[in-house]
């Protein structure tokens, strides 16, 4: 179960913006302190919870640790007030200390509404704590105090109290036990025991899992369509990572760390990279003079997701592209067109759609 955790955390960070191997040592160095493995439930399970949480559930058996909570320590220790003193007319609010000098003082009235709204939260804990158990409650409360107390003052007192007024209370006895031990029915232990997750890892065969898509691409080429479009979808994953010129090197290195490409595939893919940019008609698309904007999501106000290829910001006007493979088809053109729009509605000036085509030599066609 550690290995399947480990791995799911490793699938969550490679499906993120850290998909690489720096990435997740990163990641792992500031979670793993943080990171817990979820347990399925099973017959076998305990769970540790605060009585709050464990509010409107039920358990087979419940155990109440440290079973000493008093009611002072549910008091509120301060409070806000007007003094109202004629001796000191200009003071204001004051935060007042709650405690029992207070009942003698005209503050008393504030004290006792405290305590007992203290004893009210005691009683509801408690009530909580022993009604969630369906077959045994195990309460640990430790040493009863001897004599009776006057009212809810905590646990272990109410206890007491309940044990004297039922005359089985006894000074040296430290264990009480009330009822007949109840144990789940043969049926429900048999389905409890079938629910039970197998120890065994659970995966699966990965060629059981592959879809495969019989479509042909945009431009079909006898020889080999297959790498054509993969080239495409690789060269347009590569763009994504491209802000300028310079920063083709770590696109490339990027691809590698993702395991897009092998290392002896580098030189190759830069030098596309660089045919690509340095085009003329691209060119302008990626100059250091611009403000680059690269496969970032648009939130319309119908509550859809635009993602644009790249928005170029210019001092005057912006251009948004969107690369393709294949040959121009209309629906390329609506595309970009709606970027377009939405970009000019948001604010940004004189915006200009474009479709960029990867295959072969690149190719240029304003929308």
């Amino acid at each position: 179960v550690y290995l399947q955790f480990f791995l799911d955390e490793v699938l969550k960070v490679a499906n993120g913006p850290g998909a690489f191997p720096g990435g997740f040592l990163e990641h792992w160095e500031q979670q793993k302190q943080h990171l817990s493995v979820v347990l399925p439930q099973s017959p076998d399970a305990v769970q540790i919870m605060t009585i709050h949480k464990s509010k409107g559930l039920e358990f087979p058996v419940v155990i109440y640790a440290f079973a000493d909570d008093d009611a002072s320590r549910l008091t509120k220790k301060t409070a806000w007030v007007e003094l109202d003193d004629p001796d000191l007319p200009e003071l204001g609010p004051v935060m007042l200390r709650l405690d029992r000098k207070l009942e003698k003082t005209k503050f008393a009235p504030l004290y006792m509404g405290e305590a007992s709204k203290s004893k009210l939260d005691l009683l509801n804990l408690i009530y909580v704590a022993f009604t969630r158990a369906s077959e045994r409650l195990y309460i640990l409360a430790g040493k009863l105090p001897e004599g009776s107390a006057s009212g809810p003052k905590s646990v272990t007192t109410l206890l007491a109290a309940f044990l004297q007024s039922a005359s089985l209370y006894q000074a040296d006895t430290t264990v009480y036990t009330f009822g007949d031990s109840v144990t789940a029915k043969a049926s429900e232990q048999g389905s409890r025991s079938s629910e039970e997750p197998s120890p065994e890892f659970q995966s699966a065969e990965w060629r059981s899992r592959l879809i495969f898509a019989a479509r042909a691409p945009g431009s079909w080429q006898a020889e080999a369509p297959e790498r054509i479009q993969a080239r495409g979808n690789l060269l347009h994953q590569a763009l994504s990572f491209v802000d300028y010129p310079a920063t083709v090197p770590r696109a490339v290195k990027k691809l590698i760390q993702l395991g897009l490409i092998e290392t002896n595939e580098a030189d190759e893919i830069a030098a596309m990279l660089e045919d690509i940019i340095n085009h003329p008609e691209v060119k302008p698309f990626f100059s250091e003079d611009c403000k680059i904007i690269a496969e970032k999501e648009i939130l319309t106000p119908e509550g859809k997701n635009l993602r644009p290829d790249r928005v170029v910001v210019h001092e005057t006007h912006t251009d948004v592209i969107d690369y393709k493979t294949g040959s121009p088809q209309e629906t390329h053109r609506a595309q970009v067109l709606h970027y377009a729009s939405v970009l000019s509605a948001m604010g940004y000036p004189n915006v200009t759609a474009w479709l960029l085509y990867l295959e072969g030599l690149p190719q240029v066609v304003r929308a």
